[in-house]
């Protein structure tokens, strides 16, 4: 709706002006935020999206598979350095046929593996969660775990033993003939194909108890 009005000017010409009225704003319309019950609810939505994310990520299970790879890289690693030695000094690091484990001291005369540390490798490896046995293996015990080498100068044989933590059919070439899903702590006196998980009625889960690597026929069986 609009006003005019009149008025005159000094040479009494008469204007006019038209007013116009604002028009009338529309009203507002209040805005409704969640209540109580749809927050909770949107809680519990997000709580059951976050279990699913983790657990098709499983982190642990991730951080598992990571140490076992860095286990396997280790036992080639050090049979890379043995190779190396051998070829510079005619024979292996001998222990005189007897088992070394990893002992805290990792390079040296007096590292688990002799003189091959830091030489011929930068330092000797230590199991990441070293203390605790991995193995899947219910019979491992706490005090025989780790890395362990045995040699006569014309062998050698080196294990990660009771340290894996998970096993599938890529690991078959690491495991353990001596030391597999159906033998005892000590070994079963058998040295054929390794058997690994869910063969031959395994013991302890059916689960290898050592990865390892060896030099020769002979060796494989220590």
């Amino acid at each position: 709706m609009s006003s005019y009005y009149f008025f005159l000017t000094k040479n009494n010409s008469l204007i006019y002006h038209r007013i116009m009225k604002p028009a009338t704003a529309p009203p507002q319309q209040k805005t409704q935020g969640f209540t109580l019950v749809e927050l909770l609810i949107v809680i519990a939505v997000l709580g059951v999206l976050a279990t699913i994310v983790l657990l098709a990520v499983n982190p642990a299970g991730q951080l598992a598979r990571a140490r076992d790879a860095g286990r396997k890289t280790a036992l080639k690693s050090i049979a890379n350095a043995l190779e190396a030695y051998v070829a510079v000094n005619g024979s292996y690091p001998s222990t005189n046929m007897n088992w070394s484990w990893e002992s805290g001291i990792y390079e040296g005369p007096n590292g688990w593996i002799p003189n091959l540390a830091p030489g011929d490798i930068k330092r000797l490896p230590s199991d990441p969660r070293k203390g605790t046995p991995g193995s899947k293996q219910p019979n491992c015990a706490t005090g025989s775990y780790g890395y362990g080498y045995r040699s006569d100068g014309k062998d050698y044989k080196i294990y990660a033993h009771c340290t894996p933590e998970n096993y599938s059919k890529d690991d078959r070439k690491f495991i353990d003939p001596w030391r597999d899903a159906d033998a005892t702590y000590g070994g079963d006196g058998r040295c054929g194909d390794p058997v690994a998980e869910g063969e031959n009625g395994g013991v302890g889960d059916g689960m290898p108890w050592s990865w390892a690597i060896w030099s020769s026929d002979t060796s494989k069986c220590w």
